[in-house]
């Protein structure tokens, strides 16, 4: 599964990246949006869960918690063996802070992208970004 995973990520990167070398920049937004998703799956996949515990635990054994202290270390409470605990190993939230800090880029980025070709489009009365060369007002 990792593996078609890495290949989807690869093969949307190289799509976002060709259509983000397009003429038209109807589809030069579509690259822009596809790149950035691949990006976005990229955050994904290299913040994949790899504890066994979640990212905030709770820091004292209150009885609902699955996890306590031990001597100052953080052990996972398993419920069919409470006399041997595992230690645990909590998967780090600053992917998932990441992914969800660049997924609002990416729409804001996005978003102004779209504002511009649409001024570029009534201003030029084209999508053709040869066509698009005068910068006069």
């Amino acid at each position: 599964m990792n593996i078609i995973f890495a290949i989807a990520t690869g093969i949307m990167f190289g799509l976002g990246v060709f259509q983000l070398l397009r003429r038209d920049l109807i589809k030069m937004a579509m690259g822009f949006y596809i790149l950035f998703t691949a990006i976005n799956f990229f955050f994904l996949a290299v913040g994949v869960f790899d504890g066994n515990v979640p990212a905030y635990v709770a820091p004292k054994d209150d009885g609902v918690s699955p996890l306590y202290l031990d001597n100052g270390e953080v052990v996972a409470r398993d419920i069919g063996m409470t006399d041997n605990p595992q230690p645990a190993r909590p998967s780090d939230p600053l992917v998932q802070a990441l992914l969800l800090t660049a997924i609002v880029i990416s729409f804001g980025s996005f978003a102004l992208l779209l504002g511009l070709i649409n001024v570029a489009s009534v201003r030029f009365k084209t999508l053709d970004s040869d066509q698009v060369n005068n910068l006069k007002a």
